[in-house]
């Protein structure tokens, strides 16, 4: 399990182990962000620019009694990006320190760290929806549709590719742009959300790190991820055994893309 072995078997029970983690490890990030932010002096800021981001670039508008919570699992989500991300880290960088059956490893625990936090996730929505009022309100078809365009990578593919391609650069190298730079993009974007918008250095502060952002998205989700996902496609293709792949492949892919577009555009 700790070296994460390329079988249907042992991927899927670290499939399991890793959703249970997660979604212990994310409820307790987000009621640790909740405290921050209700306690500090730009926590209203902070939830009503989450909601206009949300609704400008999603079409998606959160009740006022449930966007605080939101807000504060937007930041528990980028912890659990940052490290999906950083277990790539080794792989991507072939860094001597780890043997490569190790860095390898890293890598696959960082995919499954996505899938699982996706799968936790969806669980969760589908049973607030389908049980409680305050499921409905708060997960509007918008924000349903969404979340489906970006979990749907990491629900078909992660566990055939980590089984599959479990060993492929080029494949960590994509989970750790989606992830990483994801991750590190939340991050600037949640510390804009803070800054004193009357302030002329905290403005020229929001500048920088929205062109920061917005060049990170698009060599990750636009440049790099066009190259990648069209490699990755070939070797599929140039392997009889794994064709029957290709159709899920296409399907996680231009979800994907799509997603992509909307937070570029």
């Amino acid at each position: 399990l700790l070296m994460s072995k390329t079988t249907w078997k042992v991927q899927l029970l670290l499939l399991l182990i890793q959703t249970l983690a997660w979604k212990v490890i994310l409820q307790l990030l987000a009621e640790y962000f909740l405290q921050i932010i209700k306690t500090r002096p730009w926590g209203g800021q902070y939830v009503r620019l989450f909601s206009e981001h949300f609704q400008k670039t999603f079409g998606i508008k959160f009740p006022d009694d449930t966007a605080m919570l939101g807000g504060a699992g937007y930041v528990a989500v980028m912890c659990q990006h940052i490290t999906g991300g950083l277990l790539c880290v080794p792989s991507v960088f072939s860094l001597t320190i780890f043997p490569e059956e190790v860095a390898f490893a890293l890598a696959r625990h960082g995919a499954m760290a996505e899938t699982a936090w996706e799968v936790g996730d969806m669980i969760t929505r589908i049973y607030k929806i389908c049980f409680t009022e305050d499921g409905r309100r708060s997960n509007p078809a918008s924000l349903i549709f969404i979340l489906a365009l970006h979990h749907v990578v990491g629900i078909l593919l992660v566990l055939p590719l980590n089984v599959y391609f479990g060993n492929s650069k080029l494949y960590h190298e994509g989970i750790f742009l989606l992830q990483g730079a994801a991750g590190v993009a939340i991050c600037c974007q949640c510390y804009g959300f803070t800054l004193n918008l009357k302030k002329d250095s905290d403005l020229t502060q929001i500048k920088l790190i929205s062109t920061f952002v917005l060049t990170v998205m698009i060599y990750s989700r636009f440049y790099r991820f066009g190259a990648l996902g069209i490699e990755v496609y070939y070797i599929l293709k140039s392997k009889y055994e794994l064709e029957h792949l290709i159709p899920f492949y296409l399907l996680a892919m231009g979800a994907m893309s799509l997603f992509n577009l909307l937070l570029i555009v």
